[in-house]
């Protein structure tokens, strides 16, 4: 990389339960897009990030900030709480079997600053 390239890193925030399993996540790559991830039905933990590693790096970006994760309270619906949560970010929802969905809004879950 010459000296006047500067390395592009991701954000990745995670959704996580009350007891620590994902549920969702977001990873923005500041000026170059975000996306929205759904944890797969018997998906891991560890191939749902293997998935947004992969998304990220397809996209150039390098390295991977992870922020702190943001965590529901206990008795929250995951279903209701993640089709809200699609629509404060503008994932679109044409597909309710869909994984993944790009993201217009990626600040109101990564703060401005963050993603700019």
């Amino acid at each position: 990389m010459s000296s006047d390239q500067t390395a592009v890193g991701a954000i990745f925030r995670a959704l996580v339960r009350h007891d620590g399993k994902m549920v969702a996540g977001l990873a923005v790559i500041p000026g170059g897009g975000a996306r929205f991830f759904l944890l797969a039905r018997r998906e891991s933990d560890e191939a749902f990030i293997g998935r947004v590693s992969t998304w990220i790096q397809q996209r150039g970006a390098e390295g991977i900030r992870m922020e702190r994760p943001d965590v529901l309270p206990q008795g929250t619906s995951v279903p209701e709480f993640l089709l809200r949560l699609r629509a404060s970010i503008a994932a679109p929802g044409s597909d309710p079997e869909a994984l993944e969905f790009d993201v217009k809004n990626p600040e109101h879950v990564i703060p401005t600053d963050a993603a700019s």
